[in-house]
């Protein structure tokens, strides 16, 4: 498989924004800080969960790359402290809702790219972290990189991550070669197809 196929697959647990209107409810997408150009974050493996290693405050642990979250998902196992009275209902799985908290939080970092003052729900992940048998502190999801450029290598376990100018371009060269590249240019799917004028 290559990296590209990860953007298309759904993982199992992503949060269907459909079930729930979500306009207005969070501020503007977190803004990404930091001195840095490109950074190369390594991701762990559970089974199709890319998982990699975050900090929220001084809270550190596994958090799940969740392109089907619209936003940051923390497990209330770990995160009690920063829940509010404010209950909202949230988009869960399979179209559901669930009753979640939300609350804020002061920073998020991975690497040297970290956000600041960034809003988050509180529910339990606890039948995912018991079926995946790993501890998992929350969801980073999609709202995280609307303003970068990332790049999912499965083949060499690397979240990469460009910072864009003000015209949305990579300031650095995006690297199109990776090890899997390299290795095998067969394409995944092949498809035969027509093109016709109307």
């Amino acid at each position: 498989m290559r990296w590209i196929i990860i953007l298309i697959i759904s993982i199992s647990i992503s949060v269907e924004s459909a079930a729930v209107d979500l306009t207005g409810l969070f501020a503007a997408d977190p803004q990404p800080k930091g001195e840095w150009t490109k950074l190369v974050i390594p991701l762990k493996r559970a089974g199709n969960l890319l998982i990699i290693e975050a900090t929220i405050d001084s809270i550190k642990g596994d958090f799940i790359i969740d392109t089907g979250a619209p936003y940051l998902v923390l497990n209330r196992t770990y995160f009690r402290q920063y829940e509010t009275n404010k209950t909202v209902q949230s988009a869960g799985v399979n179209n559901g809702v669930i009753q979640a908290t939300r609350c804020a939080i002061s920073k998020v970092s991975f690497g040297k790219l970290f956000y600041e003052n960034v809003d988050a729900d509180i529910t339990s992940l606890t039948q995912l972290e018991n079926s995946k048998k790993i501890k998992i502190l929350g969801l980073i999801g999609c709202n995280f990189f609307t303003s970068l450029c990332i790049k999912i290598d499965i083949l060499t376990n690397q979240l990469i991550i460009y910072k864009l100018d003000e015209k949305g371009n990579p300031i650095v060269k995006i690297d199109s070669t990776s090890q899997g590249f390299e290795r095998d240019s067969t394409p995944d799917i092949a498809m035969k197809f027509k093109l016709c004028d109307s």
